[in-house]
């Protein structure tokens, strides 16, 4: 693997492992008042999705079981469109799609020895 892609997959792990952190122990009540966790971890959501963006395009094609241009697109959405981001989307990406991607990320960091 390319160092330039492990560094990126490193970046969405540690990303990924900071949006765990601010998540954890809450339901989804407790992370609507929460507003300072909210922001950190669309804060860390768009590194994980400008960090997808960087990786390369033949690294995406031999893996496109992950959705890659969906994680960038949403970074987009983040960042450009930050006022109309429903709470509920962000948590259910934190309940399903963050664990999912957090796997595949971790097993791509061990083939490399980088886990």
């Amino acid at each position: 693997m390319k160092p330039r892609n492990t560094a990126y997959l490193a970046h969405i792990r540690d990303a990924i492992h900071q949006v765990e952190l601010y998540a954890r122990d809450h339901t989804y009540e407790q992370f609507l008042q929460t507003p300072w966790d909210q922001a950190a971890v669309v804060r860390h959501l768009e590194i994980v999705g400008e960090a997808a963006s960087q990786i390369t395009a033949d690294f995406k094609s031999a893996h496109p079981d992950i959705p890659w241009r969906r994680i960038s697109d949403f970074r987009n959405v983040l960042v450009h469109e930050y006022f109309a981001v429903d709470p509920l989307l962000i948590w259910e990406i934190l309940q399903k799609d963050i664990p999912a991607l957090k796997i595949e990320i971790e097993k791509f960091l061990e083939e490399t020895g980088q886990n």
